[in-house]
């Protein structure tokens, strides 16, 4: 029984590779055929082996070397990858006695279909470099992320994919480029391209509008600053085209780093002038002086509210106006070019103020007082003397003339005044005839002409 037993398993084993490679009809003949260099016959042999069943591992293999060999008027490396990659991981899924078995039915099948993918893979790469065809990389690409070379294969579709892209070069295609290969090794590229196709587009456009959404979407364009350079310049034309104040005042808002803003600035200014010189008002004047006080018009603004706030202050008909104007615009604008002629008719108007209305003493001294440099002050003196005078004739006494000319040392009668004065004195001291009045009169009065004749007296005690 035990011997028995023992028969079994040696034919049993013995015929195991018949079991295993029984349904190789087609593959037998396909291998002779493929041996005597007959690709079309062995391929034909191959499909009706895949028809019948026949080993998927053994029909993959041929069929791969097959569709890979030059000579094969079908040659097709993207059907032999596949084909010998199924293999391969058809061969991972067996166990060690297929891989001996697989020996009796291809010499060294146990590492033959692994040297044939590395054959087929080189092959394949090989096809893809001399490639310019994007579809079928693109397909490879796409199936045969196994392959050892698949990292190169990806850099050959994603140039080939760039090229096609740079001879559209237009900004949505490269927009469309990095979107689609986000890690190309062309993405620096790309976004340079675009970035020149799109400051192109925008230069050609040249609108503010245009400038300003390439700015705010390219903000890391190496024609970041001529874009803002170009659209500086282009807001610059329009408004001086535009040539209004609220223009060039939006033109100094957004754009205050612009090379053109001290050419605004004065443009500006030069127009608002003119805006001003249409109104010719002190008020419109004023604010002008006071909004652009270095202007290169603000000179001449100056100089136009001047001579309005003159012509204002010298038109008044009532002379206490005229000159209380006039007073005005001395003082606040002592720079005018109108300022001597101010001055003239302010001290014209208040000497005959003064000769009309007033003709006192106080009211002279006054006047020399507020208009100590006036053309009028020596008439203004003699008149004022003149009232002195008769105020002198009209009291006549000593205090009187004692207090004027203590008072005015320059009045204009001084000498006649003196001459009375001394002679009221010496006729008192003589009235009253005593030694201190003789000797009061000598002490005050020492250059008076009656001032021997005293001292005579005098010495007749």
């Amino acid at each position: 029984m035990k011997l028995n037993k023992l028969v079994y398993i040696v034919l049993l084993t013995a015929m195991l590779p018949i079991a295993l490679f029984s349904q190789t009809k087609y593959i037998k003949k396909a291998q002779k055929a493929y041996e005597s260099n007959e690709y079309d016959d062995s391929w034909q042999y191959l499909n009706l082996a895949v028809i019948e069943g026949e080993d998927e591992i053994i029909t993959n293999y041929y069929l791969a070397k097959i569709n890979s060999n030059s000579d094969f008027k079908n040659k097709n490396l993207f059907r032999a990858y596949t084909q010998i990659y199924l293999a391969d991981s058809l061969v991972g899924a067996k166990g060690n006695s297929y891989l001996e078995e697989l020996n009796d039915v291809i010499p060294d099948g146990k590492n033959i279909i692994g040297k044939a993918k590395h054959e087929i893979d080189d092959q394949l790469f090989e096809f893809v470099e001399k490639s310019d065809n994007i579809l079928l990389v693109e397909r490879i690409a796409g199936e045969c992320s196994s392959s050892s070379h698949y990292r190169e294969i990806i850099e050959i579709r994603n140039k080939l994919e760039f090229e096609k892209v740079k001879k559209k070069d237009e900004v949505g295609s490269y927009n469309l480029f990095m979107e689609r290969f986000a890690n190309s090794q062309f993405v620096g590229e790309a976004n340079s391209l675009r970035n020149s196709a799109a400051f192109y587009i925008v230069k050609k456009e040249n609108t503010v509008e245009a400038y300003d959404e390439f700015i705010l979407k390219y903000g890391n364009a190496i024609q970041f600053d001529s874009a803002i350079e170009l659209r500086n310049k282009r807001a610059f034309e329009d408004a001086l085209d535009a040539h209004t104040l609220s223009q060039y005042e939006h033109y100094l808002q957004y754009y205050p780093g612009s090379i053109y803003i001290d050419t605004v600035i004065f443009v500006r200014n030069a127009l608002e002038f003119r805006l001003k010189e249409k109104e010719n008002t002190i008020g419109s004047y004023q604010e002008y002086i006071s909004k652009y006080p270095y202007s290169k018009d603000a000179p001449a603004a100056i100089d136009a509210r001047n001579y309005l706030e003159f012509k204002k202050a010298n038109s008044t008909l009532d002379l206490g106006t005229r000159l209380s104007h006039l007073n005005d615009f001395v003082y606040s604008l002592p720079n005018a070019v109108q300022i001597d002629r101010a001055k003239f008719l302010r001290d014209s108007i208040a000497f005959e103020i003064a000769i009309r209305t007033k003709n006192s003493v106080n009211d002279f001294n006054d006047y020399l007082e507020d208009y100590p440099l006036s053309t009028y002050s020596s008439k203004v003196i003699h008149v004022r003397d003149s009232l002195l005078m008769k105020e002198l004739e009209s009291f006549g006494n000593l205090e009187t003339f004692n207090k004027i000319l203590n008072n005015y040392p320059y009045f204009q009668f001084k000498d006649e005044a003196e001459i009375v004065r001394n002679q009221l004195a010496f006729d008192l001291a003589v009235k009253e005839g005593t030694q201190e009045a003789l000797q009061r009169f000598i002490d005050f009065y020492p250059y008076a002409e009656q001032i021997e004749h005293a001292k005579e007296m005098l010495s007749n005690f």
